[in-house]
C-alpha cells in the first residue's frame, strides 16, 4: 500500500487545489491523493496544465510557476503554501535602503521561434463562450467575439491557443506570462497578428510574426518573436 505524501499546513490551499482538480478532471476529490501526479489523474496535456494554472491564480490572486505533468499533488500544495508566505513576508519586510551597483544585462538573441499543435477534441464544448471558465480564462472578450462570428468558434478558438503557447515558447520571458497577456487579432487581409496586452510586464517589447493552421481535427500555430 503506498502511503500519501504528506500535506501542508496551509488547509485552504490544500482543500483548493483538490477541489480545482477534481472539477476539471471530473474524480471525487477523496480520489485525488498527494502522491498522485497532475498526469496521472489526467492532466497530461499543455492546455489542461495551464487552465487549472490560470484557475489556481485567479482565486489565490497571485502568480504561480509552471506547472508540469510529473508534478505530484502534493508537491503543487507545498508550492502554493511556499509561494504564500514568502508573500507575507515580503509585505511584512521593508526593503533595505542598500546601494547596488548597476549590472549591464546580457544581450539576447533577438529572435525566437515557438510552434503549438492542439487536438480540437481537448478544446471544452459549450454553448456560452462567453460564461465558460476555460475560455474566460484564456481569451480576451476580443477574441472570443470574432471568434463566435465564425462558422466553428471551437475551432477558431483551438487555433488562438495554440498561437499563445507558441508566443510563450519562443522566448524564455513570455513562458510565465498567461494566456489573456496575449491577444490575437486579424488585419484588414485576414491575416493573424498578436500582441502583448496592456497589462503585461513588457507589452512593447516584443513584436510577433503569427501564421496559424486548421485540419478537422488539429490547429497548430508557428510564431516568430522578434526584440
Amino acid at each position: 500500500m503506498v502511503a500519501s505524501l504528506p500535506m501542508t499546513n496551509d488547509t485552504g490551499t490544500d482543500e483548493l487545489v483538490i477541489a480545482a482538480i477534481a472539477r476539471m478532471t471530473r474524480q471525487a476529490p477523496a480520489a485525488i491523493l498527494g502522491h498522485l501526479s497532475l498526469g496521472s489523474v489526467g492532466l497530461s496535456r499543455s492546455f489542461g496544465l495551464g487552465a487549472l494554472r490560470s484557475h489556481l491564480e485567479a482565486r489565490l490572486g497571485r502568480r504561480i510557476g509552471t506547472l508540469s505533468a510529473t508534478m505530484s499533488v502534493a508537491e503543487l500544495q507545498r508550492l502554493l503554501a511556499a509561494a504564500g508566505e514568502s508573500a507575507t513576508r515580503a509585505a511584512a519586510t521593508p526593503e533595505p535602503l542598500t546601494a547596488t551597483r548597476p549590472t549591464t544585462p546580457p544581450t539576447p538573441e533577438p529572435i525566437g521561434l515557438g510552434m503549438d499543435i492542439q487536438e480540437l477534441a481537448t478544446m471544452p464544448i459549450t454553448h456560452d463562450y462567453r460564461g465558460h471558465e476555460f475560455y474566460v480564462a484564456h481569451f480576451d472578450p476580443t477574441e472570443i467575439a470574432t471568434a463566435l462570428l465564425r462558422h466553428d468558434p471551437r475551432s477558431h478558438l483551438c487555433g488562438v491557443f495554440c498561437a499563445k503557447e507558441a508566443a510563450k515558447k519562443s522566448h524564455p520571458d513570455l513562458l510565465p506570462l498567461r494566456m489573456r497577456e496575449f491577444v490575437v487579432s486579424h488585419d484588414g487581409a485576414g491575416r493573424p497578428q498578436l500582441q502583448l496586452a496592456a497589462a503585461s510586464v513588457f507589452p512593447e517589447r516584443f513584436r510577433f510574426l503569427l501564421s496559424i493552421s486548421h485540419t478537422a481535427q488539429f490547429s497548430a500555430a508557428t510564431c516568430l518573436t522578434l526584440w
